[in-house]
């Protein structure tokens, strides 16, 4: 991964602002130093205009030696379809998303490319905007909306979904085992993620109902409408909920990793360290348990674990894991959905926590524990490909 300054990310950030997200960290950077002499009276260009008038503002200050609290943001290009395809292995899928690579992909812009291309001029064109109201609800489980926007049965429907599977067939094909794994009686599905966190998701439904009231004259009525827990013969809900689960591990685990309290891990190293030396109680703490679990080392919650019950081979990985965290600096992240801020001196140190973190989940079993959780019965999917990690380690865009 390459390292920018502190300077460099301000920079990055005011052209993202500007609406140059999309295009290299290198030629964001260049374009605030073209154009550093004018960057006021270009605040109305701005797509977001308030956000770039702070950047600007807060590179003026560090250029006047003023010390600034700026925070600087970076998103998750197409957070979803990146999770699913991280997940399940898919090279093609994380390529895309930015996931591997050297090179700020759109996977929006990418499907609608395919798309033209493939209907090569047999309907009018068809565009990014388009393409994004169909494609980002599509791999949350919503098969609705897709034929909201081209229409049932139709040409471009049809292309759309091979267009879909084209450029993220890991995940085309999780959406269909995901999707069958509705049950009409269920009234609750839970799974649990490596952190420890539990997943109680309600199978929820709006019910009206029709109020007569009794002691007026003429017996007026209104509706109440209600949300009730009961049974449904179908909903898209399952995909959804799981990847939007693992966003929030995410969101969680890199947290842990970089806004930690050194005195609490140096407390969980020394309990840790009783295992390494003394005697393996093979009585495994719940979040030894997880890590078993989904093959996954988190380090969010080792410090509120009460008893020191590890095995020798957690101990050892855990201790190692802290002693990496203890290594960097401890900083405030603050996450919007999938975008990560902070003080632009630190964001190396988020930069590659997410790379870490998305390769580690491609090493993991995260997908057939969820997906086993969900059925209650061991479910496995065999990967894709087996290098994945390796080549998520060597990305630079997965944040952008």
């Amino acid at each position: 991964m390459i390292k920018y300054t502190g300077l460099d990310y301000l920079k990055i950030d005011i052209a993202s602002q500007m609406g140059y997200d999309k295009e290299s960290f290198e030629y964001r950077i260049q374009w605030v130093n073209d154009n550093e002499d004018n960057l006021e009276f270009l605040e109305d260009k701005a797509d977001n205009y308030y956000r770039y008038a702070a950047a600007v503002k807060a590179l003026r200050q560090y250029q006047a030696g003023i010390p600034t609290g700026h925070m600087v943001g970076l998103d998750a290009c197409s957070s979803g379809p990146q999770i699913l395809s991280v997940i399940v292995g898919c090279s093609v899928g994380a390529k895309n998303t930015g996931a591997i690579g050297q090179i700020r992909a759109d996977l929006y812009g990418i499907l609608t490319k395919t798309m033209n291309d493939l209907l090569n001029g047999e309907t009018s064109e068809c565009t990014r905007k388009i393409i994004k109201s169909a494609l980002m609800p599509f791999f949350y489980g919503s098969l609705a909306m897709p034929k909201e926007v081209f229409g049932v049965d139709t040409k471009e429907l049809s292309v759309f979904n091979q267009s879909a599977e084209i450029v993220c067939p890991g995940a085309f094909m999780l959406l269909p085992i995901m999707l069958a794994m509705w049950d009409k009686t269920a009234l609750e599905y839970n799974w649990d993620l490596p952190d420890g966190w539990q997943v109680k998701y309600l199978v929820k439904e709006k019910v009206n109902t029709k109020i007569e009231i009794d002691t007026l004259a003429d017996h007026p009525t209104f509706v109440y409408r209600r949300t009730v827990n009961t049974t449904l013969e179908s909903a898209a809900k399952i995909p959804a909920n799981l990847v939007q689960s693992i966003d929030s591990f995410i969101v969680r685990e890199l947290t842990s990793r970089c806004d930690y309290v050194a005195g609490h891990l140096r407390s969980a190293k020394i309990a840790l360290k009783r295992v390494v030396e003394g005697t393996d109680l093979k009585v495994y703490s719940y979040h030894e348990k997880m890590w078993r679990k989904h093959k996954f080392l988190s380090l969010a919650g080792i410090e509120y674990d009460v008893l020191p019950a590890y095995s020798y081979k957690y101990a050892q990985a855990m201790i190692k894991f802290i002693d990496r965290v203890l290594a960097k600096p401890s900083f405030s992240v603050v996450s919007i959905f999938d975008e990560f801020k902070c003080h632009p001196n630190y964001m190396n140190y988020v930069r590659q926590e997410y790379i870490n973190i998305l390769a580690e989940l491609a090493d993991s079993r995260i997908l057939d524990a969820l997906l086993s959780d969900i059925v209650e019965k061991k479910i496995h999917i065999k990967k894709m490909s087996k290098n994945l990690s390796k080549l998520i380690r060597q990305s630079e865009y997965s944040l952008s």
